[in-house]
């Protein structure tokens, strides 16, 4: 049952993504507090909660041999360490890490660069599970990881040289197949934009979706490109080019 529906255990896995997000949210709950609503006591509290999710993401995840973050199998008690893009999520909090940035930042470029996650032409996939027939592993590509991935590496533009043009390749081989996949669609195929892609491609061709049809003109998709282009394609932003 590897690799499919019926084998997956959700309710046995701790992820390594939401506890990250989770951790974001509190500090922006507590900068909301303390610099809109005039409340400390508040802002407080919610810097206790993003510290405290913190710590766990670093106690728990991290690799203590390879300085990778890994969800956590409940069952069999141990990381699950295989690819997967959010394992460098936790790079999303590293303006508040107290730990070596320059060594973190490092050792997520080491770790992508050995990955064979970059060998893509339209981004990165969501996993590296070749074997898989879901919609979730490859070659499947989620616009919306791709652009957590980038600005996750952005985060290490200033302790590491290779972070801003590692984020901008992996961003460009996204903007590029949605490109052609609206304005250049493959023949026979109608001008989309998709839920997914085939990493494999930059041709804008879809990704497999698995138990149902491939969505299209997808919202996530949408706001992922959007974002992108702002970061890496406006004069405002593209301060590290």
């Amino acid at each position: 049952m590897a690799y499919t529906r019926k084998g997956i255990r959700t309710n046995e896995i701790v992820p390594v993504d939401l506890n990250v997000l989770m951790a974001a949210n509190y500090r922006i709950m507590a900068h909301f507090f303390r610099e809109y609503l005039e409340n400390p006591r508040k802002a407080k509290f919610y810097e206790f909660l993003a510290e405290s999710v913190s710590e766990a993401i670093e106690a728990l995840f991290r690799d203590g041999s390879g300085g990778i973050w890994f969800d956590f199998d409940l069952s069999e008690r141990k990381l699950r360490r295989r690819f997967f893009p959010s394992n460098i999520f936790p790079l999303l909090l590293l303006d508040w890490s107290k730990g070596d940035k320059a060594k973190d930042c490092e050792t997520v470029i080491r770790y992508l660069n050995e990955s064979g996650s970059l060998e893509f032409k339209g981004g990165i996939p969501s996993s590296m599970e070749r074997g898989s027939v879901e919609r979730w592993d490859f070659p499947n590509g989620e616009p919306r990881l791709v652009h957590l991935t980038a600005i996750s590496l952005l985060k290490c533009a200033q302790f590491n040289a290779e972070a801003y043009p590692m984020a901008k390749r992996i961003a460009d081989g996204l903007l590029t197949t949605a490109f052609n996949g609206l304005f250049n669609p493959r023949r026979g195929m109608p001008a989309q934009l998709w839920e997914k892609y085939d990493v494999r491609f930059d041709d804008g061709r879809s990704g497999f979706e698995g138990n149902y049809i491939p969505q299209t003109g997808f919202g996530g998709t949408n706001g992922a490109l959007m974002d992108l282009i702002k970061i890496f394609y406006t004069k405002n932003n593209n301060k590290n080019k």
